[in-house]
């Protein structure tokens, strides 16, 4: 999986409701929005990739 793949993917994945709860509890306007749980079934997906890892 290529840094583009990656970012559309976990992009595709977030909501605007969970960006405005993410919002009130402190975080900036630079996210996704998405759950810990569709993070680690991205993570899962793509396994170990150190260079993948690296350029996120």
């Amino acid at each position: 999986m290529t840094l583009k793949e990656a970012l559309d993917q976990l992009e595709s994945l977030g909501s605007e409701k969970m960006r405005e709860f993410n919002r009130k509890r402190g975080a900036g306007e630079n996210q996704f929005g998405i759950t810990l749980g569709e993070i680690r079934a991205v993570a899962n997906k793509i396994k170990e990739d150190h260079a993948l890892a690296l350029a996120l």
